[in-house]
């Protein structure tokens, strides 16, 4: 596969959140099994980390746009909660 081919279906937006909750979802179903599993705390955390940033990119790109443009939206106030509850 070519990079521009490639580029061209990930411009796509059914097959970029595709591929998003895809990863974000692997991620997460990953740290759920290495919790009940018993699997290393640092392992459990950084792949639900891993699947928040995943799932919350284009969420907040979108929201930082808002904001420069000087709006707060409904994109923003989730960041913002998203960011408070990983703490």
């Amino acid at each position: 596969m070519t990079i521009r081919r490639f580029l061209s279906r990930w411009r796509s937006p059914a097959r970029r959140r595709g591929a998003v909750a895809l990863v974000a979802g692997a991620a997460g179903l990953g740290g759920v099994a290495g919790h009940f599993l018993g699997g290393p705390a640092w392992l459990t955390d950084a792949l639900w980390l891993f699947a928040a940033a995943v799932a919350g990119t284009e969420v907040a790109l979108r929201a930082f746009s808002a904001l420069r443009a000087g709006s707060i939206s409904i994109e923003l106030l989730v960041t913002v909660a998203a960011v408070d509850i990983m703490d």
